[in-house]
Formats: C-alpha cells, sequence, structure tokens
C-alpha cells in the first residue's frame, strides 16, 4: 500500500511539473527550404561527426550527458517518422541531423520568401530588395535547443527548427529530461513529413 501511494505521488508531482512546463511561453519555431529540399526522397538519416564523437562536446556545454540525452531523443523522433538511422562515420544517408545548445541569449532572424523557400534563418542573411514586414525577430534564451537537418548530396541545410529556453544548467535533473523530450517533440510536431518507404 505505501508502494501505491508513493507511486501516485511520484506521478502527481511529475504530472504537475510537466503541465506547468507545458503552459510556460517556449518558443517554438520551424523552417524548411521548399527550394533544395526532397522531403519525399528522404528514407535515412546519419548525425553530424561531432554528435558521433564522445570527446567533442563543445556544442552542448561540455557535458556529454547533455548530447546523449538530445541525440537519444531526436533518434527517436526521426525514427517515430519512419526514418532509418544510419550509424559511422563516412554513414551513406540521405539527411545529417545536427543539433546544439545554445550558451547564451540571442537574437535570431527569419526572412520570409527568400530563395523560393517559404522562409529563411539566418545569422548573416543579406536583406538587399527585402521588406521590413518579411523579418520576424526571435530573442532566444540561453539553453535553446537549434536542430538542423541537411540534404548530404546537395550540401544544403532543408530544415531547421528551435526550441527557446530549455535547460538552465549542466547538471541536468529528471525534470531537465522531461523538458528536453518535450522540447523536441514540439519542434518535430512542426516537421510535416515522414520517410519514404
Amino acid at each position: 500500500m505505501k508502494n501505491l501511494i508513493r507511486f501516485i505521488l511520484v506521478s502527481f508531482f511529475a504530472f504537475l511539473t510537466t503541465a506547468g512546463f507545458a503552459q510556460k511561453d517556449m518558443i517554438v519555431a520551424t523552417d524548411q527550404n521548399l527550394e533544395d529540399g526532397e522531403f519525399d526522397k528522404y528514407k535515412t538519416f546519419t548525425f553530424a561527426s561531432h554528435v558521433e564523437d564522445e570527446t567533442d562536446n563543445r556544442y552542448f556545454w561540455e557535458s556529454e550527458t547533455m548530447k546523449s540525452i538530445l541525440k537519444e531523443e531526436i533518434r527517436s523522433s526521426m525514427q517515430a517518422m519512419n526514418y532509418e538511422y544510419v550509424e559511422g562515420p563516412g554513414a551513406d544517408a540521405d539527411l545529417v541531423v545536427n543539433f546544439q545548445v545554445l550558451k547564451e541569449d540571442t537574437e535570431m532572424t527569419r526572412w520570409e520568401n527568400v530563395d523560393a523557400t517559404t522562409g529563411y534563418w539566418g545569422f548573416d542573411v543579406v536583406a538587399q530588395d527585402r521588406d521590413f514586414e518579411d523579418k520576424t525577430t526571435y530573442n532566444v534564451e540561453k539553453g535553446t535547443i537549434l536542430i538542423h537537418m541537411a540534404d548530404i548530396e546537395q550540401g544544403v541545410e532543408v530544415w531547421r527548427g528551435f526550441a527557446s529556453g530549455i535547460i538552465e544548467d549542466t547538471e541536468l535533473t529528471e525534470i531537465d529530461e522531461i523538458k528536453i523530450g518535450e522540447a523536441v517533440d514540439r519542434i518535430f510536431d512542426k516537421y510535416n513529413y515522414t520517410a519514404s518507404r
């Protein structure tokens, strides 16, 4: 009986924690390159070489644990969309997935209808012939998770998504892991494709 009560209390606490997090204003946005992306043909994915390298944690606050948790969440999301994971350096895959966690608050700008895409994220976009109304600026917080996908054959980024201010510290708690999982889910909720089979 004690175990049942304890289980109920722990479950209730976890529910309250995640419910509170879900209500928080989490900025989630994505973009896709419709001109270069062949989303109806992609079947396989791999991770960028620094993600696979256990000694390279520079984009994850020097935390192998943080990188590992994110990698597993992203891999699970991709596989749930029917993509096949191909492991190893020089992997023969359609997409390479890269991700990082921002260490400080950052301003990100998105330009509408650049080069026939639905939009373009860029820190260095030249705004020639762009109207001010085409620009959307996001002030994202430290701990923002960024996920990028590139078409390996063409060598171009075809999709990007982020969730703002998810991670506060390298000392990750169970609640942080839940927040990471929810953030990755919400990013991929905006990815409107599944692998072609």
